[in-house]
Formats: C-alpha cells, structure tokens, sequence
C-alpha cells in the first residue's frame, strides 16, 4: 500500500466495524472538509482544532443542532487531552444566536471546557469581542480567561505553527486589508526553544549532541534533565490519573527553562507546588521529544510502517489464538523493519521512553491511561510534521492514528509500549549488560539503569 491510497484503508477499517474518530474535516458531503479539523500540535505538543466560520453550512440544510451533533461524534474522543482551538471569525456566513450558543455550551460534555487550553478568535469583529464579553462575564469566567483576541495572521503564526492550516483564499484577502499593529506591540508565546541560548541545550538539538557513550562503552549516555523526568515519572506518574493527557502551566515551564541546563536532581529543579507535581516533568518530557533532531519516525519510514501487518476483521481479534498469532507478527515485522531504520542512540533512548509508558499503561486503574491512549499522544510527536517530514496535514493525521485495523505510527507506537520488553530485547541486554534478565524484575532493573545514569552526573 501506498501513501496515495491510505484514505481509502482508513474507509475499508471503517467498514469492517473499526472506530476511527480522526479530525480530519470528514464528517458528510455536504459540510466543507475544512470547516473543522485538527492542524498539527502547538509549541507545548497540544493538539490543535481549527474552525472556519466561512465554511459553516447553510443552516436551510443542515441546522446548528444537526451540524453540533454530527461534529461531538468525531470530537468526544479528541477531547479527552488538552487541546487548543483556533477560530477564524469574520465571515457573511449566517450565525447562531447568542441564546443558542449559552445553551449549546452548557450541553458540551466537561471535557470540552476543561481541556480547552486556549481559544484563539481570528479576525474578532467589535460585536463578536461584545458577545464574547458579555458570554465569559455572565456564563463562564474560565473560558473568558482562556480566550485570546488575535488580530490579524501574523500575530496568530506568533502563538501557534500556522503551517498546517489551510486558509481560504477570502480569510488571507480579509487579513490583507487589515493594518499590522507595530513590531514592537506585537505579543508573542514564549516558547522552550527561545527562552536559554547556549550549546548545552536540550531543546531543539540535535540527538547526536545530547545522546551519546564512550567509545569502551555500549550504553548511551542520556541528557541529565531527561533522566530526572523520568525518574520522577517513574516514581509519581504511574499513579497520577491522566498524565501525558494534561499539560503543565505554560509560564510556570518557561520559567523553569533556565534552571533545565545546570540541575542535578528532579527536587533542585521543581521548587514551591509544582515541586511534586508529574505533569510538569512530562510536559517537558513530550516537548523534548518533539523538538528533537531528527523525529525518531521519519518520512522515509512510510513505505514501510504501511506494510505493518493488520486485522481485516474484527473476529480476527475475538479469535484468541488468531489475535496472538498477529500481535507476533507485528512484533516480528517491527523488529526486522522499523527497528533497523532508527539509530542506536535513539532505540535506547526510546527503550527508556517505552519502557516508561509501558510502566503507565500497566498502572492504567490508577492513570485512566491505557497503551492505546499513550499511543494516541505519543505517536503525532514521535512522527511530527516539519519541514524534514513534509507530508500533508490528513495524511499526517491517517499515519498518526491509533487502530488494530490500520498500519500507521500510531499503530506502531501502541505495540511498541504493550511490548517494548520485546521489541527492545537487543537493547535492554546492551544497557543491563546481561544476556538474560526476568520479565517480572525487568521494570525495576531498567528504573535501577536509569538511576545509574545520576552517579555519572555526579563523578
């Protein structure tokens, strides 16, 4: 199978009784495929939704109860992360009424106003900021708090990565006639990337400069703040409900980015509330990996992880001795062609990352986070999309999605954490210095390596 024709094994998954709830503008041929869709993920790994009032149907033919109703089916799963959703206003298109949008979010289930990070409003007109003023004073002052008024597109490229999203040809013509506020006026989201300069920095760099080992020594050498985040997940995060799921305050991290570089323990460099709290060491964690150089599942990969053997039924995974026989078979065909292609110093550090959302998943009625919801988060960070993996936005968000039914990164990425121990297998006897080692001690053994890693910090 080709990239070209994966549109059409993402329909047969679907008619063969797979859920696939992908945000990819696909809801019914009479809505616009790109009234809403998700674009990418932000600075901070959030994934991003995309709305564009210019699309909004005609509402003679689908009314706004229809139209809600039919974008909750697709959305119910999205929004069980944290997600940040950009509205492009400012259209001649017909809107709903103020009544109707107080009584629509009081029906929203929570997860779509808790797990709101921020709401971005394109091109506000003055009625709609009065609106909205009016609506986050007297209904909601949370969500008021999460709303950002954005201008013009410019300021929004200076918040999140605009690359992903496809803007219409009237938006840009809108935007044009639009006079840009001053340089210095403009306000942009600091990010981890800009905060420190300096050649030790792990953010942005490239995985030869942070991840190596001496030439006597088979064990990579991990960067020091990558093992502390570990550690502490390791410790916390396997008991701490929906981590991975929830991101840490932004300001409170990118005051921590200058203490990132010189600390030698996890408690140094958390201090006051957050000090105990795993979800800001893996939000970082996640920004590490999305930032690093080059993404450990390249473009080049494709062609291969589309051949990953994959059920045409569901009966297939009801048959237990069927359902074993393809796991191992996936197993096998990581092992032999997408373990390969990835560099040693990248398999171990992902032996560590896997072994860690392994340890997560495994805790599952304590973190509610099972491997096909890591799976979910880590596999659009692991395979990102940028300039080195220039690939469509859909196609993108097809290779990142998780199912027993479909060959993908996503997919990829939920064997790899239910099974690392054998994926792995190569690299766990190389950093344990063992031939053999039991599966019931192999989590604390792995744990016990990591901590090794301190004391050559500390030498």
């Amino acid at each position: 199978m080709t990239l070209s024709n994966i549109v059409s094994f993402i329909d047969e998954a679907a008619k063969n009784g797979f859920t696939l709830n992908i945000p990819d503008g696909r809801f019914k041929s009479d809505i616009h495929p790109q009234l809403l869709y998700q674009a990418g993920l932000d600075s901070d790994a959030t994934p991003i939704l995309v709305f564009f009032e210019c699309h909004l149907p005609d509402p003679k033919q689908i009314s706004f109860d229809e139209l809600v109703t039919l974008l909750k089916q697709k959305l119910d799963s999205f929004v069980k992360n944290d997600y940040v959703f950009v509205y492009f206003a400012n259209s001649d298109s017909q809107k709903p009424s103020l009544p109707w949008l107080v009584n629509t979010y009081h029906d929203l289930d929570r997860n779509y106003k808790k797990n709101l990070k921020k709401l971005y409003l394109v091109h506000p007109s003055n009625w709609t900021k009065v609106l909205l003023n009016m609506f986050g004073t007297i209904i909601s002052p949370k969500f008021y708090s999460k709303l950002v008024y954005v201008e013009n597109l410019e300021i929004l490229n200076s918040f999140i990565p605009t690359s992903a999203i496809k803007i219409p040809d009237s938006v840009v013509s809108h935007d044009s006639q639009i006079e840009f506020p001053e340089a210095e006026n403009m306000v942009k989201m600091a990010s981890l990337d800009t905060i420190v300069d300096g050649q030790n920095c792990i953010f942005g760099s490239h995985i030869s400069k942070v991840v190596y080992k001496a030439s006597s020594s088979n064990v990579y050498k991990l960067p020091l703040p990558v093992v502390n985040w570990m550690l502490t997940l390791h410790k916390t995060g396997t008991f701490t409900k929906n981590i991975f799921r929830r991101s840490a305050d932004k300001v409170s991290m990118v005051g921590l980015k200058p203490q990132i570089l010189s600390s030698t323990d996890m408690s140094s460099l958390l201090s006051g509330d957050i000090k105990d709290d795993p979800h800001f060491a893996a939000s970082l964690l996640k920004i590490f990996f999305l930032e690093l150089v080059p993404a450990p599942f390249t473009k080049e990969m494709i062609e291969q992880v589309l051949q990953l053997p994959v059920a045409t039924s569901k009966q297939q995974l009801e048959d237990i001795t069927v359902s074993i026989s393809s796991v191992q078979k996936k197993i096998n065909f990581i092992k032999q062609k997408i373990l390969p292609n990835i560099i040693p110093e990248y398999r171990q550090l992902l032996l560590y990352l896997f072994s860690l959302l392994n340890n997560i998943a495994q805790n599952s009625p304590d973190t509610d986070m099972k491997a096909f919801d890591l799976a979910e988060i880590w596999g659009p960070i692991l395979f990102k999309a940028n300039s080195s993996n220039a690939i469509d936005n859909s196609d993108w968000l097809y290779l990142t999605s998780v199912s027993p039914a479909v060959p993908s990164f996503g997919t990829v990425v939920h064997v790899m954490i239910q099974y690392f121990y054998s994926i792995f297998s190569q690299d766990i006897n190389q950093v344990l210095g063992t031939d053999f080692v039991r599966s019931e001690i192999l989590m604390d053994q792995l744990i016990l390596s990591l901590e090794s890693q301190l004391n050559v910090y500390r030498e």
